[in-house]
């Protein structure tokens, strides 16, 4: 009787013990990340909704040398070996392969663009063509004028207006005009051009510039470093203290020791005039309205507009000789 008395309590116990979420019916499943015990579907979902757990075991979860079992050891050789895997296929993609673009790969329409940006004063670097930022980017070159791809964010609003492409001797001012015809943006239209500031983050820095409405696009950009296309912050003026404005003693120091890097460029900048003065360029009557299909378009967007990739946490950009982190 001992025997038979004993052998039902065996078979009482489930072997997982009760589940921790209703804790009436045995346990089935063990979740892969917290260990907690469930019974159904139900129970799952019920310990992922409160517990916030998406039920995904982490792989690089430290485990002590006491609870370090084969099945650790096992699970450390996979994902090496999985990372492994993952490098091969890397080198062998050459799309993902294919490097940054550095002043000596860089495609024709982009070293034109580079070209009549240096003769307005202003830097200009494009990151690899991989980059959602430079797949975006229309700036172009249409009959020896500059026409930049602008962004403007309504900080307050939180709303993003594109400009694809804006002639760069337009007053600041006047092609704020255009955005601010938005109704939503009903409040900055009220407090008119006097009471709004246009800021342009500084790059690799945490602080913004200034820019001056009164003046054109080719002015406020000139001794600046343009990453791809400029992109401006309009707020309103008591917004100011809320954003580290750069100095302008900083700004004449930054400058001098950009001209510096600038000489060096002075020789290569030589030879692409050169190479650009013995190629042919429409030189009739100038229309400031873009043809589109016109082959005197020189539009800097290179492979195919389906493949997006985001990358916003840290690049390293090999450009000219010199390696920008941005």
């Amino acid at each position: 009787m001992d025997d038979d008395s004993s052998h039902a309590e065996d078979k009482e116990t489930p072997r997982l013990g009760y589940c921790e979420v209703c804790a009436v019916k045995p346990a089935k499943y063990t979740c892969p990340k917290c260990e907690l015990k469930t019974c159904c579907l139900n129970c799952v979902n019920i310990h992922k909704r409160e517990l916030e757990c998406d039920g995904v075991r982490n792989k690089v979860k430290f485990v002590p040398m006491q609870k370090f079992s084969s099945l650790e050891l096992q699970n450390d050789f996979n994902l090496l070996e999985q990372v492994s895997n993952s490098l091969f296929k890397y080198k062998r993609d050459p799309v993902k392969n294919s490097g940054f673009l550095s002043y000596n790969n860089l495609p024709f329409p982009l070293h034109i663009l580079r070209k009549y940006a240096f003769m307005r004063k202003t830097q200009l670097r494009f990151l690899p063509k991989l980059f959602t930022k430079h797949k975006l980017n229309t700036s172009c070159v249409y009959k020896h004028k500059l026409y930049w791809r602008v962004e403007w964010v309504f900080v307050s609003a939180n709303i993003k207006h594109i400009d694809e492409k804006l002639i760069d001797s337009t007053r600041l001012c006047v092609a704020m005009k255009t955005p601010l015809e938005n109704p939503e943006l009903a409040f900055y239209q009220s407090a008119g051009t006097n009471g709004l500031l246009v800021l342009m983050k500084v790059e690799r820095s945490p602080k913004y510039y200034i820019l001056d409405s009164s003046l054109s696009i080719a002015e406020n950009l000139r001794n600046k470093v343009i990453l791809e296309f400029p992109i401006f912050y309009v707020i309103f003026s008591y917004e100011k203290d809320m954003f580290d404005i750069e100095d302008v003693e900083n700004i004449g120091k930054m400058n001098l020791h950009r001209s510096k890097q600038t000489r060096t460029e002075t020789s290569l900048v030589n030879d692409l005039e050169q190479s650009i003065d013995d190629e042919p360029h429409n030189v009739s009557a100038e229309s400031e309205n873009i043809n589109m299909s016109s082959e005197d378009v020189l539009q800097p967007i290179l492979g195919s507009k389906n493949q997006v990739v985001d990358v916003t946490d840290y690049a390293s950009v090999s450009y000219e000789n010199y390696e920008y982190d941005y």
